[in-house]
């Protein structure tokens, strides 16, 4: 039903000052830069499957947990980690969640890069994949937890689809040249060590955002 008053009847033109005034507001910031580490890791998920082949799992097995990452994994961890943000609170949450995908990247960038390591890389990359998709699932509803006001929320949200998937620009071509230049070992501890430093920096966002 439509009540009184409740639309607007004449159309607003593009209001600057409402981009100015997200511009200026924290929450939309420390929202950004973590929906941008979040991303960052998210994005650079597709590499864990050509880390398990090059460390000498089949492809039988790369493809499998590629799968249950895709099509497990993300299906049900943004519900889940969703039910758990709205009990909590998503900063809380997305602390909860990096802390877990960091220390499971800090493990794979230690870890020796051999065919002794495909059992625990299998199980690792799983646990990260659930922890990290929750945490990307709900990374863009801080903007309500800090209080962005309904009036400039169009134009922070707009600010974090431009800046938080900036990543997508960067990602593989300095990935790419990695694996083009170094080793297996060399690569993928280049790799999975900014991915940790990553998380560990959307952890400290998502706390800046509890502080805030």
């Amino acid at each position: 039903p439509k009540f009184a008053d409740e639309f607007e009847t004449e159309r607003k033109k593009f209001n600057l000052n409402e981009v100015v005034q997200a511009l200026k507001h924290p929450g939309v910031w420390l929202t950004t830069l973590c929906m941008f580490f979040v991303y960052t890791v998210y994005t650079s998920l597709a590499y864990t499957v050509s880390f398990l082949t090059a460390i000498g799992a089949t492809a039988a097995i790369a493809s499998i947990v590629g799968t249950i990452r895709t099509y497990g994994t993300s299906l049900f961890s943004s519900p889940v980690v969703g039910g758990i943000a709205e009990k909590k609170t998503p900063s809380k949450t997305i602390v909860v969640c990096t802390a877990i995908t960091a220390g499971c990247l800090i493990v794979m960038t230690a870890a020796p890069k051999g065919a002794g390591f495909i059992i625990p890389s299998v199980v690792l990359i799983i646990v990260l994949s659930f922890f990290l998709n929750g945490a990307y699932g709900v990374t863009s509803s801080m903007l309500t937890e800090t209080n962005v006001p309904v009036a400039i929320f169009g134009s922070a949200s707009g600010i974090l689809s431009v800046i938080g998937f900036i990543p997508d620009m960067f990602v593989s071509p300095i990935v790419g040249s990695w694996l083009d230049t170094y080793d297996t070992a060399g690569a993928y501890t280049r790799i999975f060590a900014v991915l940790a430093v990553s998380a560990l920096l959307a952890l400290v966002c998502a706390y800046a955002v509890r502080v805030y």
